[in-house]
């Protein structure tokens, strides 16, 4: 079997075929267990970036009303259906999405200042959507 940490990719190869084999004492189960551990944080990690997306925009929208365009209206919408179909596919993520929620927000209000110009602190600290603003319900 391959090194987890001098060949990241021979590994996964020679663990995928032992897994197929049954071959349960070849595999580095630390290793292992740490690869599935990063299957869920790059669950949540889509998640995040498409709520970072949506409400940028959404803020945009809130705080330069006469600018929004078309565009913007198909990016949220698009953005609401692929969070949807993660979260349909994963339905164990529920439970932590207020925090995704709120990490994303974090960063949806610096990217707002800087791409509408409006000073950061012009964009409230806290999220200021409900829950029907976000997911469009």
């Amino acid at each position: 079997m391959r090194s987890y940490e001098t060949d990241y990719y021979g590994w996964a190869e020679d663990t995928a075929r032992a897994i197929c084999n049954g071959e349960w004492s070849a595999i580095n189960r630390a290793a292992l267990a740490d690869e599935v551990d990063d299957l869920k944080k790059r669950i949540e990690s889509q998640i995040e970036s498409r709520l970072r997306v949506l409400l940028t925009h959404l803020l945009k929208i809130r705080y330069q009303p006469g600018k929004q365009t078309r565009s913007w209206d198909l990016t949220i919408l698009e953005q609401r259906h692929r969070i949807a179909r993660i979260l349909r596919d994963n339905p164990s993520v529920r439970p932590v999405l207020a925090q995704i929620l709120a990490d994303a927000y974090g960063d949806a209000r610096i990217r707002a200042a800087k791409e509408t110009d409006i000073a950061l602190d012009v964009f409230p600290e806290e999220n200021p959507f409900t829950d029907q603003e976000i997911w469009g319900e």
